[in-house]
């Protein structure tokens, strides 16, 4: 585990230095990292894969994403349909639709 904080805080250090790092959240199995990056006023999620290093962008014009209990979807706001309604993503498909209206 050290070893991985250690490799997202290298990118960080480098890939990332025009990003903002927000809300980051482990996922059930504790083998993966959601956060939302923050650039200018454009906010994505991305995954982080402690195991392999992977670095991965899933959804555009989203933020405070959260695992559901199964760690096969993702709940999160998109910020240009307002950010009181919940989308969900799923991880495997990619396929994301809007929760509530």
């Amino acid at each position: 585990a050290d070893s991985s904080i250690k490799q997202l805080t290298d990118l960080t250090d480098s890939f990332l230095d025009d990003y903002s790092i927000r809300y980051p959240v482990l996922s059930p199995d504790g083998n993966t990292v959601l956060l939302s990056l923050q650039k200018n006023t454009q906010m994505s999620v991305w995954k982080f894969e402690i195991d392999t290093g992977k670095f991965e962008r899933l959804i555009l014009e989203a933020r405070f994403p959260a695992w559901k209990p199964d760690g096969k979807q993702i709940v999160y706001t998109n910020p240009r349909a307002g950010n009181g309604f919940l989308w969900i993503y799923d991880i495997e498909s990619g396929n994301k639709w809007q929760l509530t209206f």
